[in-house]
């Protein structure tokens, strides 16, 4: 059943119902509506005060001496920041890289303000041999003192395409074997250590983990996984007293954000031939441009806001389940997308990629 008709019926039925609706239940029903729109208000409002100002302003801050936390991702973007916030802020940071002796991992030694509280470890996280590596180390640590407050499950890539561009290994097998098999892989194998600390577990996912964007299905799918991972992990972990916290940004400007566009082409170039032509050379030129736009003015220019939200999750006395880093304008529409019709949304990204799909068919004519 499509909008129009969904459309008209619904119309249909709110006349039909004034117009036969007697005051009595029409009272009632309104009151009732009223009661639940006051309540779900409220408990919003509530927890937004109590999370971002009664919590840090009246409960002590966790101390951070004498407590790890893993990192992975730091080559880059949010996992770089985290691991210098959270070492200048006294904790013990082991930061898991790709390539601990590439030019990320080199530059992020150079700059943490504390370097006896910081260390790097070869870290792929769809590699058993890596983590397990990493888990000795910081079981070394702890050997030492230390006690295994919190990993921060960052590592994660990204590929633009429609679906069924590319090929099936760089469009899904790699993204899903990073973005959830890393994160439940690194999850699994340090939780024995979470439970003895009563520590955090912080997932990076995205703000369309919850509202899937054509064109980055894949990515979404990944991180609509996590979400749901840490959705379920939180409900059985805190029979253990383990915080889970799902850190959900909306779109920020940083190096991976460039890279991932600029991967479009080649994506593009390794399409099926019979694909390509029916959407059209312009069809992606077009699309590469809309995403390059989208970049320079719709992505915030402050990453540090997730490595910050990272690090309150971190120290806060009693840390919100799901941290959205988005700007106060984007935080309302967020929430009311939420309950939005499935046919609102659709034709709002109908609307925003209108000029492409025109494209593709004028393309696919010729």
């Amino acid at each position: 059943m499509n909008l129009k008709v969904k459309t008209f019926f619904g119309f249909l039925i709110a006349i039909l119902s004034l117009l036969f609706a007697s005051d009595y239940f029409y009272t009632k029903f309104a009151f009732f509506a009223n009661l639940f729109f006051a309540a779900f208000a409220s408990w919003q409002l509530a927890s937004f005060v109590c999370y971002r100002f009664i919590v840090p302003t009246c409960l002590p801050k966790i101390d951070a001496k004498n407590k790890i936390v893993l990192v992975t991702g730091c080559d880059s973007g949010f996992g770089y920041l985290t691991a210098k916030a959270l070492n200048k802020n006294g904790f013990k940071v082991v930061a898991g890289c790709l390539f601990p002796d590439g030019e990320g991992a080199q530059r992020l030694k150079v700059e943490v303000e504390n370097v006896n509280e910081f260390e790097i470890v070869a870290l792929n996280v769809t590699s058993d041999e890596h983590i397990d590596d990493a888990y000795r180390q910081i079981d070394h640590l702890i050997a030492n003192g230390y006690e295994l407050w919190g990993i921060v499950n960052n590592a994660g890539i990204g590929k633009l395409g429609e679906i069924e561009w590319g090929t099936f290994d760089e469009m899904y097998e790699n993204i899903f074997k990073v973005n959830i098999n890393g994160v439940v892989k690194v999850t699994r194998k340090f939780l024995p250590l979470l439970r003895k600390s009563k520590g955090r577990i912080i997932n990076v996912a995205s703000m369309v983990g919850r509202f899937a964007s054509p064109g980055m299905v894949p990515y979404c799918m990944s991180k609509h996984a996590v979400v749901a991972f840490s959705d379920g992990l939180r409900r059985e972990m805190a029979k253990f007293d383990v915080d889970v916290i799902n850190i959900e940004p909306s779109c920020y400007r940083t190096n991976i954000t460039q890279i991932t566009i600029d991967q479009q082409m080649k994506i593009w170039r390794n399409t099926p031939e019979n694909v390509r032509n029916d959407y059209g050379n312009q069809y992606n030129e077009k699309m590469f441009t809309f995403w390059s736009t989208l970049s320079r003015t719709i992505c915030r220019n402050r990453p540090e806001d997730v490595a910050d939200a990272i690090f309150e999750s971190l120290t806060t006395a009693i840390p919100e389940p799901k941290f959205v880093c988005c700007s106060t304008i984007e935080r309302p529409i967020i929430a009311l997308a939420h309950w939005l019709p499935l046919e609102l949304i659709d034709s709002f990204f109908q609307i925003a990629l209108r000029s492409l799909e025109t494209t593709a068919l004028k393309t696919k004519a010729n």
